[in-house]
């Protein structure tokens, strides 16, 4: 089964590396990794960390879960019978908590699932199974089968593109149409004749479009499927491939004759007839509204902290440097770093639910403001530390924010745990020339410490002596 994947020796792919960039985030681990097996070595094809690459298949940590096809989990390697003697609990990396979800593929509809791979994340430090976090792992782990199992079925078009390349020069038209129909699996063919307009679809396009291969109507008003915007993509892709003879190969939006918004694939080619002049265009059509759906969410389980809802901190990290990066057009930046007062003792004494609980509430105040303030961005840095980037915001603007947040930072909420009381303390900076983002993290980082020492529950701005309270 691994062979059929022909993964093993892969370069890195986008999808693979927000799988284990969502894990991480997920975790909140030191490092996320999936890995695949054969015989003689384990194999990582994407990680957050930096372990070797491959090593011997009896040394790999996701060696049972691949063997097994059943989920491991230790809460501290340390004291695990089968591995605290293993190199990376006794010595770097280190590991404690270790978590590995096997991977498994179908060769078929019908067909047992194989375990070919593993899902891992670890940390250096012991850490308890939390219920939600642990479910939401193993939906990634589902995520990164479907993404295997389409490129199983694509690999094997592809072995039949190969095969009939060598006599595709002599092929008919019919033949080269269902060759690329067979070079993208679960597609439907169509073709049009140019002279006379007349279109004709194969039994596979007319399902995907959702109408009756006796609905003549509808197939003559086949572009009235899709929206505005694709329509106008289509409808320039097929020109320019009816005057250049470039073939096109997009993807759009779509609704079907259920009413459903969808996303397809479309792809087209010019034929030449006798004269040499444009004939016919002929072309195939898929589907790939699961796939489309499923790297969405890939991408935002990759940016989004799934607690609080806002960006994670190496999204929010990223953002922030790209607007750095525009200071030098007279752009200005502003870094509010937000502190929940007295956390720890709101998990000590009700609980990690009621911290939680806090978690989601303040955020949700947080992401008010970024909807209040169109140039704002929203993000959890830390357990208990939130951000927000402010984008040319005025000295005026800025004040403004910080005097309404600070009081709505402070409140007396009514939970299932009890009465709790909230405030949080501010600390802000404002970017100045060629700064990195260490720097500006650095003077908000100051002004936050500063503000506490003082007061908790009020904000500080770097380089100025007053205080703003609730």
């Amino acid at each position: 089964m691994i062979e059929d994947l022909a993964i093993l020796d892969t370069p890195s792919e986008p999808a693979f590396d927000a799988a284990v960039k969502a894990g991480k985030s997920l975790m909140d681990v030191s490092n996320c990794y999936i890995s695949f097996a054969d015989q003689h070595r384990q194999w990582i094809k994407a990680q957050t960390g930096s372990l070797p690459r491959e090593c011997p298949a009896d040394e790999a940590l996701c060696r049972l879960a691949i063997s097994t096809g059943e989920e491991f989990f230790s809460e501290d390697l340390q004291f695990d019978a089968k591995l605290a003697d293993h190199p990376s609990v006794v010595a770097a990396p280190d590991l404690r908590m270790f978590l590995s979800v096997p991977v498994c593929v179908r060769t078929s509809k019908t067909a047992d699932p194989v375990p070919v791979g593993a899902l891992c994340a670890y940390d250096d430090a012991p850490r308890a199974r939390r219920k939600p976090e642990f479910e939401a792992f193993r939906n990634l782990a589902r995520l990164v089968e479907e993404i295997l199992e389409s490129r199983l079925v694509a690999t094997k078009s592809a072995q039949v593109a190969r095969e009939q390349e060598g006599i595709l020069q002599d092929l008919s038209r019919a033949q080269r149409q269902q060759h690329q129909a067979e070079r993208i699996a679960g597609v439907g063919s169509w073709r049009l004749h140019l002279s006379s307009n007349e279109v004709s679809w194969s039994p596979q396009t007319y399902a995907i479009h959702g109408i009756s291969p006796d609905d003549r109507e509808a197939l003559e008003k086949a572009l009235s499927f899709y929206p505005d915007s694709s329509r106008s993509i289509i409808e320039e892709s097929i020109q320019r491939c009816i005057v250049t003879g470039r073939p096109y190969d997009v993807e759009i939006n779509f609704r079907n004759g259920h009413g459903e918004l969808r996303r397809v694939r479309a792809m087209g080619e010019r034929i030449l007839g006798k004269t040499g002049e444009p004939e016919e265009l002929i072309g195939v059509f898929q589907d790939i509204t699961e796939q489309y759906e499923m790297e969405r969410q890939l991408r935002h389980m990759a940016t989004i902290d799934q607690m609080s809802g806002v960006f994670n901190r190496g999204h929010f990290d990223t953002l922030l440097k790209q607007n750095l990066a525009q200071l030098h057009i007279g752009s200005t930046v502003s870094l509010v770093l937000v502190d929940l007062d007295d956390f720890k003792h709101v998990n000590d004494r009700y609980g990690h639910g009621a911290g939680d609980e806090m978690i989601r509430r303040v955020s949700a105040i947080l992401k008010s403001v970024t909807l209040e303030e169109g140039g704002t961005i929203a993000g959890r840095i830390g357990g208990d530390e939130f951000a927000l980037a402010m984008i040319d915001a005025s000295p005026n603007d800025l004040l403004s924010m910080v005097r309404s947040l600070v009081p709505a930072l402070a409140f007396e909420a009514e939970t299932e745990w009890g009465s709790i009381s909230m405030t949080s303390t501010l600390g802000i900076a404002e970017a100045q020339p060629n700064d990195k983002i260490a720097d500006l993290y650095a003077r908000a980082d100051r002004a936050l410490y500063r503000a506490k020492q003082m007061q908790k529950g009020c904000a500080a701005f770097d380089g100025i002596e007053q205080l703003f309270e609730a």
